[in-house]
């Protein structure tokens, strides 16, 4: 017998060694081959089974075959399959469908019955209010009806809030596979909305009126709603159906409600299959009303960042911007390392560490330090040591691999390459590393709420946290407006873009570093508009999802579209073919990104305010995927009041995610977004499945006898009738005239069962904002109008460009004309000193090449737009006489009077770095020279650290007291630059500037100025 196994295992063995591809040929001749190695009268042993299969998984490839082939060979030998197939789900289960059937028919005894009956016992009334809830309201699940039954019992007065609309309670509760939305320092849990249906409230009310709220606790829910049904049919087998089938059933038997028209995706989740998060209360009241909370002027200290990718190398080489901060950790507990051990004053001197730095510290410093103070504050580190030994072994390696990410967008996959890199960064050159690096992730999940990563699953505690705070439309619209003021010192190029990222964010559901990052080229104009998210030189997509093509048009509001437009468009006029450049950034000629850390702040500390609950920036995504939500499965009056969009545009929202069969809806909003599944969008990203549920409720339409509400609420019936027919409201009743009709119960109630949310700190706002007005001129659109109209386009299509009036277009042109062809403005051989002679209708202002003097350039203009009258005056005077001693490409100014050079330098003063002035003094050496020296002579008025210089090879003749040469020097010159001066001996490099910008800063005013005027003469007139 060993002999014919043997024989058989090595046929199985040269079976595998063939091809996968010639296998099937002499598949049935190997068979009947190993069949007569081991054939025997007897029944084979199963030793001899159990070489034969694993002969088989040893030497076939892929396991699938190797399976495959044994259960040929077992068929032959015991008549069964080995390996059995997983039967799949039945689409229909029986045992389900069976109990649809004994739910619905009790749901229309226990009408019956109420319809006639008068009073109800309190243990009862408690098994309708939750066999109600499930089958009448969709709360289908264990934990939402525990949480429910425990809300009613323990809270007897407000036992329902109001935030603007629908009457709601709040349900808390903790279960697995149900996200967790809030998170204390000592618990974190669910809160979840369930809308009651009028049958539902009015069960509860006849509960509370009974004094039921002082029953002792039931078991569980599915207990007393097993023992309401055995009661109602007169048969006990429901007592022995199992839990879940019987909650699968009540969702079956809420989603087939006639009129109901519920979702797929709405049936798992009232079954509790599929589960997301409800939003806050102050958040619920700023959709329902027109609240708007005041906007306050603080900083805000948390920031946020831009993302990269990082390599791994040894901790000693590690450089990081976050290097400050750890030295002054290191340096604190330094101090108190010979003191007696003091964690409180530990963590007192962590909070001060980051308290008096001037700048603020990155999201990842910002959580490594947040868990030393932890640590301290609740004594678990006792000594500095621990601290210090903690510091060396996690905060170089961590600072340095999350320099420059953005945690908040990561997700669990995200955290898990995170952890990769850190663990294999380290390498292995300190054993405490992976401990300091669990319990660090292990905090920053459970107190910060950042996910875990998939190697420290065994570690995790609790469901993943789901941040469920959102902005509504209103809140969204004011942000677009009021962020411009938190740019205020900042570029008119800089602040727009901060708003079309913004809009982009919230309308369409970007990422934050997807909005960043877009080219030129990423967008396109033309018909209704496409944004490309896509590789390019500066981003790359997270995943294969992320890459997808967008339209504009139907998600944008009409001015925000038009905003965007404009901006897109004048971003193209001005990179010309350069189409790989950044559509946003901080200067319109600097490749710089926006700095990340301020946009978060700012649009941060702005919707927290709002809404009186903190809501970062990346909540405008959640804002944009729960309003798609909102459209397409809302009614259209709550789509258009909960979104902000008119019922056209919510129409054509519609039509977009519809163009698919409609069960693929979800499948499209997915796609939209960039995300890999819908149970990680609808777990996440969809905050209002509980209203939608509500609405699917409220559409049944059965209709109910007024009896029963009046049975149910405890309350007499004629008083209910009573109700209704002042109404006007006829024989059976439908949800909505039910819902009527408790409003008014409940607001003759003596007892108070209703709490209204009230808004804190707001104001009351029902107009939508509108911030496409025409923009408010300045300096910067001086140079661009200039410019555009030299290449050509005309001066309406200029205007339209710039999101300006075509007058003060006109007026611009007409000021830069007027400073050519001005006396006082040109040579004694009549040419003019600020343009270009040899070009007749040349209006260009001479401009600094290197980006550098670019970027220097625009910060004087950003400093000369925010100058006061009094000031304004005196630069103004200073500029008309600088610029009539200038000539064209030149970068200094010849001065003759001591009294202009003091008159400059006044006006000037805190505008100008003192450091950055250059006096050249041209001496006058004639016989006829007074006796001190022209070199003291023009140094009086000079500021102390202004450079000032005697020329030794040329002099001036002409003048009592010699000329001065007044140049502006250029404090950050290339290292190419730098090198030439250094060969040369030339001590500085000169700029032009100060002459360009005080240049645009007159035509400016020359423009502002002279409106409804036909001529141009010197403004310092004016003053």
């Amino acid at each position: 017998m060993t002999v014919d196994v043997k024989s058989a295992e090595r046929l199985i063995e040269q079976y595998g060694e063939l091809p996968e591809k010639d296998r099937l040929e002499i598949e049935s001749k190997v068979l009947h081959d190993v069949i007569a190695a081991i054939n025997t009268p007897k029944k084979l042993p199963a030793i001899a089974l159990h070489r034969l299969r694993r002969a088989c998984l040893h030497n076939i490839t892929p396991v699938s075959q190797a399976r495959h082939f044994f259960n040929l060979i077992h068929t032959k030998c015991c008549g069964v399959n080995y390996y059995k197939k997983n039967a799949p789900t039945p689409f229909v289960k029986k045992h389900v469908e069976r109990q649809v059937k004994v739910l619905s028919k009790a749901e229309a005894l226990l009408f019956e019955q109420l319809r006639n009956k008068k009073d109800i016992s309190a243990k009862k009334c408690l098994a309708i209010i939750l066999f109600t809830s499930a089958v009448n309201a969709g709360l289908c699940h264990e934990p939402g009806l525990t949480a429910l039954m425990k809300a009613i019992l323990e809270q007897k007065n407000n036992t329902f809030k109001i935030s603007g609309g629908e009457r709601y309670i709040r349900l808390n509760y903790t279960a697995p596979g149900h996200p967790v939305n809030v998170k204390t320092e000592y618990e974190s849990y669910t809160s979840h909305i369930f809308y009651p249906t009028p049958i539902v409230t009015a069960s509860i009310l006849g509960f509370l009126r009974a004094g039921g709220d002082n029953i002792q606790t039931p078991e569980s829910p599915i207990t007393l709603i097993k023992e309401l049904v055995a009661q109602v049919l007169g048969e006990e087998r429901i007592m022995r159906v199992s839990s879940a089938v019987l909650y699968e059933a009540m969702s079956l038997v809420f989603a087939r409600k006639p009129g109901a028209r519920v979702p797929s995706f709405l049936t798992y989740y009232a079954a509790g299959k599929s589960n997301t998060v409800s939003t806050f209360d102050q958040c619920l009241l700023s959709f329902n009303s027109s609240h708007i909370a005041k906007v306050t002027h603080q900083s805000a200290a948390h920031r946020r960042r831009k993302a990269s990718n990082s390599r791994g190398v040894y901790k000693r080489n590690l450089v990081s911007s976050s290097d400050q901060l750890l030295d002054d950790i290191r340096e604190l507990l330094n101090r108190y390392k010979n003191a007696p051990p003091e964690p409180e004053a530990i963590a007192n001197g962590l909070r001060s560490v980051v308290q008096n730095r001037q700048r603020p510290i990155s999201e990842a410093a910002a959580a490594l330090h947040s868990f030393f103070m932890h640590k301290y504050k609740k004594s678990i580190w006792k000594t500095p040591g621990t601290g210090l030994r903690n510091l060396s072994s996690l905060g170089k390696i961590w600072c340095y691999f999350t320099e420059n990410i953005i945690l908040e967008e990561f997700d669990v996959d995200a955290m898990s390459e995170l952890h990769r890199k850190l663990v294999e960064g380290e390498n292995n050159a300190d054993s405490a590393f992976l401990n300091s690096l669990r319990q660090f992730w292990l905090y920053m999940h459970d107190c910060l709420g950042y996910e875990l990563p998939e190697q420290l699953n065994r570690h995790r505690r609790g469901a993943r946290y789901v941040r469920c705070a959102i902005p509504s439309p209103l809140q969204v619209r004011r942000l677009f407006i009021d962020i411009q003021n938190s740019y205020s010192g900042h570029s008119q190029h800089e602040r727009d873009s901060v708003s079309c990222i913004l809009i982009l964010m919230a309308r369409l559901g970007l990422r934050p570093a997807e909005a960043l990052h877009l080219e030129v080229k990423d967008i396109d104009l033309r018909g209704a508009g496409k944004i490309f998210i896509r590789t390019n030189k500066h981003f790359t997509p997270k995943s294969f999802c992320g890459y997808r093509k967008l339209p504009v048009r139907p998600f944008l509001l009409e001015d925000e579209e038009r905003f965007l437009r404009s901006f897109v468009r004048r971003r193209q006029t001005e990179v010309g073919k350069d189409t790989y450049r950044l559509l946003f950034s901080t200067y319109e000629f600097a490749g710089q990104l926006i700095d990340y850390e301020k946009l978060s702040a700012e649009a941060s500390r702005l919707l927290s305010n709002y809404s009186g609950v903190h809501i970062n920036l990346y909540q405008l995504r959640h804002f944009a995927l729960s309003c798609y939500q909102l459209t397409c499965f809302a009614s259209l009056a709550r789509a258009q009041s909960w979104t902000g969009f008119d019922i056209a545009q919510v129409e054509a929202i519609r039509r977009h995610f519809h163009q698919a069969p409609k069960e693929d809806v979800l499948s499209e909003i997915r796609s939209f977004a960039g995300h890999l599944t819908t149970h990680y969008l609808m777990s996440t990203y969809f905050h209002f499945s509980d209203i939608l549920r509500y609405e699917a409720a409220m559409r049944v339409s059965h209709r109910i006898d007024v009896r029963i509400l009046s049975t149910l609420a405890g309350i007499q019936a004629g008083r209910v009738m009573r109700y209704a027919k002042n109404e006007g409201f006829h024989g059976e009743l439908s949800n909505n005239e039910l819902e009527v009709i408790i409003d008014k119960v409940l607001k003759t109630e003596r007892r108070q069962r209703v709490k209204k949310i009230k808004p804190r700190n707001s104001r009351l706002s029902s107009k939508i904002p509108s911030f496409n007005r025409a923009t408010q001129p300045n300096l910067e659109h001086v140079e661009k109008i200039l410019k555009a109209r030299v290449e050509g386009i005309p001066l309406q299509e200029i205007a339209d460009v710039f999101n300006l009036t075509l007058d003060f277009v006109e007026r611009v042109i007409a000021a830069a004309k007027y400073l050519r062809d001005a006396p006082e403005f040109r040579t004694k051989h009549h040419r003019p000193r600020l343009y270009r002679s040899d070009l007749e209708h040349h209006l260009n202002v001479a401009m600094p090449q290197p980006n550098e003097q670019i970027s220097e350039l625009l910060d004087l203009l950003q400093k000369f737009q925010n100058l006061k009258p009094m000031h304004t005056k005196l630069v103004l005077k200073a500029a008309e006489t600088l610029l009539s001693h200038s000539t064209y490409g030149r970068t200094s100014v010849t001065l003759t009077c001591r009294k202009d050079l003091e008159q400059i330098m006044k006006a000037l003063d805190g505008i100008v770095n003192p450091s950055k002035w250059l006096l050249t003094v041209l001496p006058n050496h004639s016989e006829n020279a007074v006796q001190h020296s022209s070199y003291d002579h023009w140094k009086e008025k000079m500021p102390s650290k202004a450079a000032v210089e005697l020329a030794t090879k040329e002099d001036c003749k002409s003048e009592k007291h010699g000329r001065g040469k007044l140049s502006y020097m250029n404090a950050s010159p290339t290292e190419k630059v730098r090198k030439m001066l250094e060969n040369n001996g030339i001590p500085y490099q000169r700029s032009g500037v100060l002459t360009a910008a005080l240049h645009y800063f007159l035509i400016f005013r020359y423009a502002s100025k002279q409106q409804g005027d036909n001529g141009f003469t010197k403004l310092s007139s004016y003053w």
